[in-house]
């Protein structure tokens, strides 16, 4: 019953603003996305593509340092990850990857007392 292309429209329809880490790296939902040296301290607009399953960063302005101002970088791609069935449900996504067991109830959990006749 679970749909992931409901998951993509939805993350399709927003876009994040964050901050570029001083190492290059930006935080989206509980993971990290690596962006490189060069976007360090930059602020960045996400996102998000369905076809490709990326995440699309892009310069929201380039920053000045010391009066200079930092080139224009081109939008970055990343996979997006932590959206998998498995991953958002935490189920497997096929009923046949579920482990087979077999619930034993012996009968006699059910009526541990005999079961007198006329009562």
């Amino acid at each position: 019953m679970f749909d992931l292309k409901r998951v993509d429209e939805y993350l399709t329809a927003r876009t994040w603003i964050r901050s570029v880490s001083e190492v290059g790296q930006v935080s989206l939902g509980s993971r990290r996305y690596g962006m490189g040296t060069a976007w360090a301290g930059q602020t960045v607009s996400i996102s998000f593509d369905p076809e490709q399953r990326q995440f699309v960063f892009a310069q929201v302005k380039p920053k000045t340092k010391r009066g200079q101002r930092l080139p224009d970088l081109p939008p970055v791609r990343r996979d997006a990850r932590g959206l998998s069935v498995e991953e958002i449900t935490g189920l497997p996504t096929a009923l046949e990857d579920l482990p087979v067991r077999q619930l034993v109830l012996p009968l006699s959990m059910c009526y541990p007392q005999p079961i007198s006749q006329g009562v």
